[in-house]
């Protein structure tokens, strides 16, 4: 058989922890005579070999449901222990202590049986702080690559209608083609930055939303009245990569840009900072009538908003509230921020 020191890890830090049991005993009691040293590890080697033995049972019996053999064998198990202790005790202090002495017998079997008890108690507790430990980064490790996924889902809808802006301008012969160019190039670097970053200063978002904004009122002129207001200092903030952005291309898109002319298109959207909190509304009209949450008759119109609030329910699961409202003139989404410690 080939010496394997995965197989010798376990013994060996058994093997630590008991003697450790056993000296850290001695050390409390200190009135003990040094004479009694040996009495203190024997009693840990019985109280080790017990807690192995359950251990073997456990998962031979108990796991299959034969609780029956499972309690006989431990209980076999502690009253053998129990009886080898009263005879150690008779042959380290003889005709002090009596072999068959029924009561000390008792008294030992019972002591076996309540310190296994403890020793199980402790080991369960720890145990299930280590499971609940996995599972928290089982789960920590899901959701990074889940919000992997649902950013890797804004870029390519993002870049289609940035593009369809551009070949529009395009086809009309636009001098402002150009600008739309090096507007979309600030923006395709910042999209491909923010794709392997988990946060990014509220500034940056804000400068990529004032360039979509005026890529957006190149392409629609007077048709739409855009407004933008920031009150505070951008600085103060770290944000998900993309998040603001996403409802503002979600408003162009879905509101907007389904407005006709003679309606008259707004959008307002106004961002408010403060030191613990950030308050970020979009507000625009909609096209078609009657339009609400529930039936809004493009399914694509719910995959930015879907994925905002996905995102934050992954980033900021008690410190966040997402507002959306709509009625058949205005479509509303107010997302809002405290201060936490990013989970990543």
């Amino acid at each position: 058989m080939v010496f394997s020191l995965a197989r010798l890890k376990p013994v060996v830090l058994q093997s630590v922890v008991w003697t450790s049991l056993a000296v850290l005993i001695f050390f409390v009691h200190s009135t003990l005579p040094s004479s009694r040293m040996p009495s203190v590890f024997v009693r840990v080697f019985g109280l080790a070999i017990l807690y192995n033995v359950h251990q073997v049972v456990y998962s031979r019996f108990f796991v299959r449901r034969r609780y029956t053999v499972y309690g006989v064998a431990l209980a076999v198990a502690i009253a053998v222990v129990g009886i080898a202790m009263q005879g150690y005790r008779a042959w380290s202090m003889p005709g002090a202590v009596s072999l068959w002495n029924v009561a000390e017998i008792v008294r030992e079997i019972m002591g076996c049986a309540i310190c296994l008890g403890m020793v199980l108690g402790v080991y369960m507790f720890v145990r299930q702080l280590r499971s609940q430990y996995q599972m928290q980064e089982a789960r920590a490790l899901q959701a990074g690559a889940e919000l992997k996924m649902l950013q890797a889902q804004i870029n390519p809808h993002f870049l289609f209608n940035t593009m369809h802006s551009l070949y529009t301008l395009i086809e009309l012969r636009s001098e402002k083609a150009q600008e739309v160019v090096l507007a979309m190039s600030d923006l395709m670097r910042y999209m491909y930055q923010a794709a392997n970053a988990e946060m990014v200063c509220l500034r940056e978002e804000i400068e990529n939303i004032e360039r979509l904004l005026g890529l957006q009122r190149i392409r629609l002129g007077r048709r739409a009245d855009v407004q933008l207001k920031v009150d505070g200092d951008t600085e103060l903030w770290q944000i998900p990569p993309m998040l603001l952005l996403t409802l503002v291309e979600n408003a162009f898109k879905h509101g907007v840009e389904s407005t006709s002319a003679s309606a008259g298109a707004l959008l307002r959207i106004g961002l408010d900072i403060r030191e613990e909190q950030m308050v970020f509304c979009v507000e625009n009209t909609v096209g078609r009538a009657a339009i609400g949450i529930a039936k809004e008759p493009e399914p694509t119109a719910k995959t930015g908003l879907a994925n905002v609030r996905r995102r934050l329910e992954l980033l900021y699961p008690a410190a966040h509230k997402l507002c959306i409202t709509g009625d058949d003139r205005f479509f509303s989404v107010t997302v809002t921020l405290w201060k936490t410690t990013h989970a990543f």
